[in-house]
């Protein structure tokens, strides 16, 4: 059906040789890709993402008192990398600045790949400036999570297939690759850009077997937490039995029956006027431009590995995600690699074509970059209602003990001649320092203009079955 580049990841074709034309440009690049995250970070009162949940992890790592969220419990909802690696950089305060600074860097490790790859000095710069530009890139990537980080590492994998020919440099890039689905398994759609490194077999199976190391060392650790543990704290507190937990769902908890459950329940709540994407607050018809202008550069790039990641991410997210976390926009930030690694190709296609067709990959590329300048401007964190299950969905076995900005110190008594097992939950101050907000008011009542949030003091009962 399509054909991959010249200088695929697979080829044996020389790579092409760095112009003075293309340094000054990817200089050009690193300069916009700066502008855009300083300026992000510096007007950013507070992430809108989670952001009490990561500061609390790294707080927690650098007190000694490990990747706990829960009763000392090792939390397993993320993998512990990203927040020991910046545990060990700086205090929580940073960690905004060191995800753009990751975000920043696969920016360039994006543009060498395209250009590496095969695209010519305006593709590859259509592709670099949109992935240092494009609002909704930039806003995700700089957060407190580890999505900049797992950016990088996708980048930096896809960048060193095309360094070598041998299987050394297969096994260090499935590393990598392996490192950023185990950060964020979102990531797995991806996959399918290394696709033509199967043209050589040993290379394919030395990158797969690598990859599959990270993987593996993941879902040995949540194993062991799972099995030493009757209930599993995940999410902001959900409390879940450890024995229902398959294969899959202790490398994903994320896809544990009671969990799905309760996120769909909580979802189904918050996003009645329909998905973050297409609804915050305002219709955003430029999202859907977006939309409608990639899926059209997938097409037209004509290569199948790149269309197969970007539609099978597009088809799970609006009609297999039973959870409906792609409702949040930011989910859908794994798709943005083949989409501009399409808009790449596509602008390589037309920059070799009659003058006139030239416009058509110039108006693309400014039509999507136009489509994500709102998303430049920081918004307000996600209101506690966002990640606080609705009562109706409250029982025995969905019990959110957490609300937000709200961290509770948990203490379970369970008697042998009981069979319930009691878990009062009381709030407790956070230990988080927080930038001074201008005028930003949390929906939970927390004035966030203090530079220390707290919670209200409160006091619930979660009754699980043993």
């Amino acid at each position: 059906m399509a054909e991959e580049n010249e200088n695929s990841i697979s080829s044996d074709a020389e790579i092409p040789q760095l112009t003075r034309p293309f340094i000054v440009g990817l200089l050009l690049i690193f300069l916009l890709a700066v502008i855009c995250r300083v300026i992000f970070v510096t007007w950013t009162d507070l992430p809108r993402a989670d952001p009490w949940r990561h500061i609390q992890l790294v707080d927690n790592i650098r007190s000694g008192a490990g990747f706990t969220l829960y009763e000392n419990q090792p939390y397993i909802w993320y993998s512990p990398v990203w927040h020991y690696l910046a545990a060990t950089v700086a205090p929580s305060n940073f960690l905004q600045w060191i995800a753009a600074a990751f975000s920043l860097l696969s920016c360039l490790f994006f543009t060498l790949f395209l250009y590496w790859r095969g695209a010519n000095t305006g593709g590859a710069f259509a592709g670099g400036f949109l992935m240092a530009c494009f609002g909704p890139a930039v806003a995700f990537s700089c957060q407190y999570g580890s999505e900049g980080f797992a950016l990088a590492l996708l980048t930096g994998s896809l960048l060193l297939t095309l360094r070598g020919r041998g299987a050394f440099t297969a096994i260090v890039s499935g590393l990598l690759f392996g490192l950023c689905l185990s950060t964020r398994l979102h990531f797995v759609f991806t996959t399918f850009l290394f696709l033509p490194l199967f043209r050589n077999l040993h290379r394919g199976i030395a990158f797969c077997a690598a990859a599959t190391v990270p993987l593996l060392l993941h879902w040995w650790r949540n194993y062991e937490v799972i099995a030493n543990s009757s209930f599993i704290f995940t999410w902001d507190g959900l409390a879940t039995r450890g024995d229902s937990y398959s294969l899959l769902s202790k490398l994903v908890p994320q896809l544990n029956a009671d969990v799905v459950d309760a996120a769909s329940s909580l979802f189904i709540e918050i996003f009645h006027s329909g998905p973050q994407w297409f609804y915050d607050g305002r219709y955003r018809w430029e999202i859907i431009i977006f939309g409608l202008v990639s899926m059209l550069c997938q097409i037209g790039c004509r290569k199948i590995s790149v269309i197969l990641s970007g539609f099978s991410a597009i088809i799970y997210f609006l009609f297999i995600d039973d959870a409906l976390s792609s409702h949040f926009f930011r989910i859908w930030f794994i798709v943005f690699p083949p989409i501009f690694i399409a808009v790449a190709d596509v602008t390589t296609l037309y920059l070799k074509a009659r003058p006139q067709r030239r416009w058509v990959a110039v108006i693309a590329v400014i039509l999507i970059g136009l489509t994500g300048i709102i998303d430049l401007r920081p918004r307000e964190p996600v209101s506690t209602k966002a990640v606080t299950l609705p009562p109706g969905a409250l029982t025995e076995t969905h019990y959110l003990v957490n609300s937000g900005f709200i961290i509770p110190k948990l203490s379970c008594d369970a008697s042998p001649t009981n069979t319930l097992l009691e878990c009062r939950c009381t709030s407790r101050t956070s230990r988080t320092s927080r930038k001074p907000s201008r005028n930003t008011e949390l929906s939970s009542g927390t004035n966030a203009s203090t530079s220390k949030m707290t919670s209200s003091p409160i006091s619930s009962q979660a009754i699980a079955t043993q």
